[in-house]
């Protein structure tokens, strides 16, 4: 039995003749593709780009393909994993003529194990369309890559996995992975669309390369191979072809494919590809490096990552970072005062010296996650409107600005008072601008207990609200009593209105905020976790009320740690509970020792809003204070002005 494979080269002076003429070397599109079959057609179209930009399939090459099949008289769907349908093809609107666009995540999904898989073992979300089309058409864009060395059909594939499952794949190991794809679905027709390359350190950044070919294979490894030596890399080097010729899955060289069409000498006499970097030393900057013993995959990512970061002032110039890659023959030292980044797998029983970024290899964007979290973050201070209930919202922010409070947050009832007077919050948002203050939090009321409609009719409103004023976070009550004594009944309901109250803000990428509060289903931190795992809204968080845990009995310390995670934003009060009544008093007066509470905040790392919420007397007065007090407190740890 022949087992030699083909692969059709054509200079594409012009994208439907060379497509054309590119099938027709392999036969014709009628040897694939017969009256009546589905054909499923997957592009690498997940992140925004036009067809200039090198990073995304060209959509007149997806066009050309789809209208030779319709003319087949075929079905078909063209498929990708998170589509930007909507700005990747503009000016090809007639793609949805010929063919269904689908996003993978939106399809049924099955959970699968792949047989025959050496790195991918797990379960994986499977769309069912995948198995049962009649032709897989792979269509992907050609470039160099920080992790791969190039992507282009094989591994185009990762795409089938639905939204952020791709994860997966960087767990289990990225080149194995490619293979059981590949492996468990093999590509029937590879098209390989070469009209710009993309050059450099993809995905972190890139510059395309007008090449104008078009390459068309019947089998993804050969299609790599020639799709290699365009780009001038040594397929040795490449670890997923390797495992995939060792697997038996397509030729073992160029020697084994028969090349037709335009010959490949020829056409790549005047192309020069710039490869993704590999030596991390080159970009170290002031890292220390401890990566000698890292293998080819980790250090090329971590070149990417590093050659990304250096055009991140604050993150390029950050000092006493060691980062630490691959097996090492004693723990690394690293000194008090330092910080480590431990990157990749192979480096994971020293995670405890920092900051760890799983993977194998890790996602050289990883490098910058990880620097990021290394980052010592600011605390901003917010003040709550509520301490001037009687008055109107507009004469807080002249004082929360003088104060030196970067946010303020909005309650409810001031915003419903300032529409009744004026109609309208733009005139407020604009007030705020000129006062440079940041909406942390607009403080709204809900119970969802026994007043679902109400409430869901106060959300929307609150998303509005939020719109106008450029706010990203809801303060959000459940109703529903003591967690302890409410009923199965009431958690059901409570829950089942969580998830449709957090679906509102999702769009608007909106978030709501559970504040820790007697009363609600979120008294305790243990309660306040349970609703935010049985709601599984990826915008619910926690608005940490520290005070009221304190007096309800917790250890403020233990609660920060534990709810940390969630946290957006943090109420800081104080208080003397005096016959069953809360006396406010100073952050430096009431009962909770603030100071350890304040120094486990800064041990955290935490970087979001800190609001003063005060309920005594002379509000201005303690609006002064509690910043000062802060301030004293946290040092340069506290943004300012």
């Amino acid at each position: 039995m022949d087992t030699r494979h083909s692969v059709a080269v054509v200079k594409a002076r012009e994208i439907d003749r060379a497509v054309r003429q590119g099938l027709e070397l392999m036969g014709g599109i009628e040897r694939y593709v017969r009256p009546g079959a589905h054909v499923l057609i997957k592009v690498n179209m997940f992140s925004r780009g036009r067809p200039e930009d090198g990073n995304v399939t060209h959509p007149g090459v997806v066009l050309a393909v789809a209208r030779l099949c319709r003319a087949c008289g075929a079905q078909v769907t063209v498929a990708e994993r998170l589509p930007k349908y909507d700005y990747n093809l503009r000016g090809y609107d007639a793609l949805e003529e010929v063919a269904e666009l689908v996003a993978i995540e939106d399809l049924e999904q099955d959970l699968i194990s792949l047989p025959g898989a050496r790195s991918l073992t797990c379960q994986i979300p499977w769309a069912r369309g995948i198995d049962t089309c009649d032709v897989f058409v792979n269509i992907p864009g050609l470039r160099t890559h920080a992790l791969t060395k190039f992507s282009n059909a094989m591994k185009n594939l990762m795409g089938l996995l639905p939204a952020d499952t791709t994860r997966y794949i960087h767990e289990f190991g990225l080149d194995g992975a490619i293979c059981d794809l590949n492996y468990y679905r093999p590509s029937d027709l590879v098209i390989t669309e070469a009209i710009y390359t993309l050059e450099g350190n993809f995905p972190s950044e890139g510059s395309p390369v007008k090449t104008d070919l078009i390459t068309v294979a019947d089998n993804a490894v050969a299609a790599d191979l020639v799709g290699a030596k365009i780009l001038g890399l040594d397929t040795k080097e490449v670890f997923y072809l390797r495992e995939a010729i060792q697997r038996g899955m397509g030729p073992a060289s160029l020697d084994e494919i028969d090349l037709l069409g335009d010959d490949l000498d020829t056409v790549l006499e005047d192309v020069q590809i710039a490869a993704a970097p590999r030596d991390p030393e080159q970009y170290a900057g002031p890292f220390e490096l401890c990566t000698e013993n890292a293998c080819p995959s980790c250090r090329q990512a971590l070149a990417g990552g590093l050659l990304a970061v250096s055009h991140i002032p604050e993150l390029a110039e950050m000092q006493n970072v060691t980062i630490i890659a691959g097996h090492q023959d004693k723990e690394p030292g690293v000194k008090e005062g330092e910080k480590a980044l431990v990157y990749g797998n192979c480096a994971y029983r020293y995670r405890h010296l920092g900051h760890y970024e799983p993977g194998c290899p890790p996602l050289a964007y990883q490098v910058r996650k990880g620097l990021e979290a290394l980052q010592t973050r600011a605390i901003s201070p917010s003040l709550c409107s509520i301490a001037w209930r009687q008055e109107p919202i507009e004469t807080v922010l002249p004082i929360a600005a003088e104060a030196g409070y970067l946010g303020l947050e909005a309650w409810g009832p001031h915003l419903e008072r300032y529409l009744q007077e004026h109609g309208d919050l733009a005139p407020l948002a604009a007030q705020l601008r000129d006062h440079d203050l940041e909406v942390s939090m607009i403080s709204a009321y809900f119970d969802l207990a026994d007043d679902l409609e109400g409430s869901l009719a106060t959300a929307r409103r609150y998303v509005d609200y939020a719109r106008v004023l450029d706010a990203h976070l809801i303060r959000t009550f459940t109703g529903g009593g003591d967690s302890s004594e409410a009923s199965t009944m009431t958690w059901q309901a409570v829950i089942s209105g969580l998830k449709e109250v957090c679906s509102l803000g999702l769009e608007q990428e909106i978030a709501f905020a559970l504040e820790t509060h007697a009363g609600h289903l979120h008294d305790t931190t243990e309660s306040t976790l349970r609703l935010i795992r049985q709601t599984g809204a990826p915008n619910l968080c926690v608005n940490l009320d520290i005070c009221n845990l304190y007096h309800a009995g917790e250890d403020p310390v233990r609660a920060l740690k534990r709810l940390l995670p969630w946290m957006r934003i943090l109420h800081l009060k104080n208080g003397i509970q005096r016959e069953g009544r809360f006396e406010a008093t100073p952050l430096a007066a009431g009962e909770m020792d603030y100071e350890i509470f304040l120094q486990a905040l800064v041990e955290s790392n935490y970087g979001g809003y800190a609001s003063v919420e005060w309920f005594g007397d002379e509000p201005k007065t303690a609006a002064f204070g509690e910043i000062s007090y802060l301030r004293h407190m946290l040092g340069n740890r506290l943004q300012s002005r």
